[in-house]
Formats: C-alpha cells, structure tokens, sequence
C-alpha cells in the first residue's frame, strides 16, 4: 500500500476557518487551512501546513513542559497534546495515520518531508521526558521514528496507574464524612 500525496496545493482544495470567541464552533483553535475536497488526501493539506508555518514555533512550545516524570503523566499528556494540535501536529500521534509512512510512497519527497516531521515530534516528544523515562522509552536506535508508537508506549505505561490513583482519591472522596467543625482537618485529610 502506497500512500498518495497530492502536489496540488491550490487555494481551491481549501478554506479557511476564521476563529470565533467560541473555539468549539471551529473545531480549531486557530487559522488553519483544513482539506475540503474528498479527491485530495489529507497529507497534502498538512504538507503545505506545516511549510507554511515551520516547525521550529512548536519547538518553542514543546521548551516550556515541564518534563514527564511519575507524577504528572495526565497533565504533561494533555499539554504535549495542546501544543501539538497548536500546530496541527497531533495527526502524528495517531498509529493508524503513520504505519503507512514506512512504505514505498508515490511521491519520495513528499513521504520524505512527513519523515522528517515524525522525527521532529518525536524528538519533541522525547525532549519532553525526564532521564528515567527517556531511558525507559525513547529508542535511539530507529530505521523510521514513530512518535505515535513512542506516545503508546507512554500511554501504556502510565494510563493504567492514572486509572488506578483517581479510583484511590475517588474511594477516599466518597467515604470521607467531613464534619462542619473541622473543614481544615478533613481537607488535609483529603490530601493526603
């Protein structure tokens, strides 16, 4: 399966979506230029997307996450996510979107220019980890770097445990029995 990537970048395959003070409303959360035409893949929307705005302005996002650590896996997932979708980038966390990257492609330089932003994310991705999980994770060793199987590898790691902390703090929520006169005691109960 080859993946086909059209050159035709004309403004006529595309429409812009103006922002709203409702975000919801665009499904955006800036201009971005989104494929209307269902002839045209949606590889050369992000093609010329990613042209046109660079990579480097994400790169400045990814600097200011504070790392992963065993901690903050929810929150720093929702920021990597955030900063990503900023810049239409989160298409690269989605397995089924990148597998067909490794394959012999129609157009090589096309395939070659979403190679190279798998390789950037993924740097991003790892840049963003502290050094127990770079070492646990970021695989250096790479023919093509997948940073939808490096984001599934974190996920795995640390969802199950997320899963399990809120069920522990819910359990603490719902058989706490707070009493009017002590609100401090019950609180720093809570918290711990």
């Amino acid at each position: 399966m080859s993946i086909p990537i059209s050159s035709d970048t004309s403004e006529s395959n595309y429409r812009a979506v103006t922002p709203t003070s409702n975000p919801m409303e665009t499904n955006s959360p800036s201009n971005i230029m989104y494929q209307t035409s269902p002839e045209k893949p949606l590889y050369s929307s992000i093609l010329r997307e990613l042209t046109q705005q660079g990579l480097s302005a994400s790169l400045e996002l990814m600097s200011l996450i504070e790392p992963l650590n065993s901690a903050n896996y929810s929150n720093w997932s929702n920021k990597i996510k955030l900063a990503l979708t900023m810049r239409n980038l989160d298409i690269f966390l989605d397995p089924e979107w990148t597998s067909g990257l490794g394959r012999e492609p129609e157009n090589a330089e096309g395939i070659e220019f979403l190679k190279n932003c798998c390789k950037q994310v993924y740097s991003w991705i790892g840049d963003c980890l502290d050094q127990e999980n770079f070492d646990k994770f970021y695989d250096q060793d790479l023919v093509f770097y997948n940073p939808a199987l490096l984001w599934e590898k974190i996920k795995d790691h640390y969802a199950a445990s997320s899963a399990e902390n809120c069920a522990t703090i819910f359990r603490k929520i719902f058989s706490l029995t707070m009493e009017e006169s002590n609100i401090k005691e019950n609180i720093a109960e809570l918290r711990h």
